[in-house]
């Protein structure tokens, strides 16, 4: 299972956002535990997650490929997510399933290449917009 968790580093102190959620976490996985229980922790810094105006310049350009290609632009967002998403593992009443990724957790810069996979793949170029997304 993982979990994330967000902070910020100032003046070389770690200062997390949801402090109260990480304690509650540690107990659930400590409980009734008379040994210590070993975690893995990786601290990364935050890329940025993608914006609302490359959701819609995403779907904007999905719409074009539709208009190309004839596929339905909600068929070619499932496509391309299995095609190029790694699928994530998801653990439930005991049992793991795999499932699509979402492009909702891709950041900027994954997103972006993410774009330039459905251009190569397709033919249709992305189309031309300010850089401001």
């Amino acid at each position: 299972m993982q979990y994330y968790f967000y902070g910020k580093i100032i003046k070389d102190k770690l200062e997390l956002e949801n402090k109260s959620i990480l304690e509650r976490l540690v107990k659930i996985i400590g409980k009734n535990s008379e040994k210590p229980v070993k975690v893995e922790m990786t601290i990364k810094e935050y890329r940025g997650a993608r914006t609302n105006k490359q959701n819609s310049f995403y779907w904007l350009y999905l719409d074009v490929i539709e208009k190309e290609t004839g596929q339905f632009s909600e068929e070619l967002h499932e496509y391309f997510k299995r095609k190029f998403l790694a699928p994530r593992e998801l653990e439930m009443f005991n049992d793991k399933i795999k499932i699509p990724s979402s492009t909702t957790k891709l950041n900027k810069i994954e997103f972006s290449k993410y774009l330039n996979k459905i251009e190569l793949l397709t033919g249709v170029p992305i189309p031309s917009y300010d850089g401001s997304i």
